[in-house]
């Protein structure tokens, strides 16, 4: 019973809710730099606010953001990145988890409209989301795969611009925060390909699967231990 209870707690630790390890982050930045990021960016535990560039929706057929995180709700909605009132860009902002509690992705014109997607974020866990805007709709691509189209949202957030949270620049004060950590950010001036995020999901979840290996091989161990006994 003891060694079922420590292989359990050993999968509960590198399965469920461990964070991303520095080689999967870094494979996964390479990744996105060869893809062409114009901004790229780590580690970010707290709202905070970046230069994140210019980009234009007329450009490269759109622009994409993407996100490696771990994170959970935090209050009525929570934003992976936004702006308010932004001199820079438009005013929007794509959510972790869409108003008001929906548990879903999703993406917000700020005064103007609410895009629910009917895909369930995943909470206190390693993933990767994707939001491929290009000037018409956006594309949600989770863990590498394409997931749903929010028709009719398409933004192109630019400048300073809130990572974690909503930054509104008409008082420098926070809208929509994260629970959690953004382990990765990085913003493209093109419609990123299909090919091109599963490459770069792909480059990420190796080391989190070499990990769960180990346990499986452990399991083996065990299993042989208690055929011998």
């Amino acid at each position: 019973m003891k060694r079922l209870f420590f292989l359990a707690t050993v999968i509960s630790i590198l399965s469920f809710g461990s964070l991303a390890s520095a080689q999967g982050i870094a494979a996964w930045e390479a990744s996105a730099t060869s893809a062409g990021a114009g901004f790229i960016a780590k580690d970010i535990s707290a709202p905070t606010q970046m230069d994140i560039g210019e980009y234009a929706l007329d450009t490269g057929g759109g622009v994409t953001y993407e996100f490696v995180f771990n994170a959970d709700v935090r209050g009525a909605s929570s934003a992976f990145m936004g702006s308010l009132s932004a001199p820079a860009g438009d005013s929007a902002g794509l959510k972790f988890d869409q108003w008001n509690n929906t548990g879903t992705y999703g993406a917000t014109a700020f005064g103007v409209a609410d895009y629910t997607s009917g895909v369930a974020h995943a909470v206190n866990t390693d993933a990767h989301a994707v939001f491929v805007a290009d000037g018409t709709n956006i594309d949600l691509y989770v863990n590498g795969a394409f997931a749903e189209t929010m028709a009719d949202a398409s933004f192109a957030l630019s400048g300073i611009t809130g990572l974690g949270h909503a930054y509104n620049h008409g008082n420098e004060g926070s809208v929509d925060p994260l629970n959690g950590t953004l382990l990765g950010v990085a913003v493209y001036d093109s419609a990123l390909s299909a090919d091109a995020i599963q490459a770069n999901f792909d480059a990420f979840v190796p080391e989190p699967n070499a990990s769960l290996m180990s346990v499986m091989a452990l399991a083996g161990l065990l299993a042989a231990a208690r055929r011998r006994r």
